[in-house]
């Protein structure tokens, strides 16, 4: 098996009701599950990190 094959351990995220509706409404209108929804913020958000400091440097 590949290491992008393999699969990964999933992680318990707790947020309230009215978060989760709204994130599952964004997923939906995106055409995303919501973890699909949830994995995309993260990396536009690791991604603008990213060129903030490389700017900076």
């Amino acid at each position: 098996m590949s290491p992008k094959s393999a699969r990964v351990s999933p992680y318990p995220l707790r947020m309230s009701a009215e978060i989760r509706s709204w994130y599952e409404s964004e997923a939906e209108k995106n055409d995303r599950s919501l973890n699909g929804e949830i994995v995309k913020l993260l990396k536009d958000r690791m991604n603008r990190v990213k060129g903030q400091r490389s700017d900076a440097a």
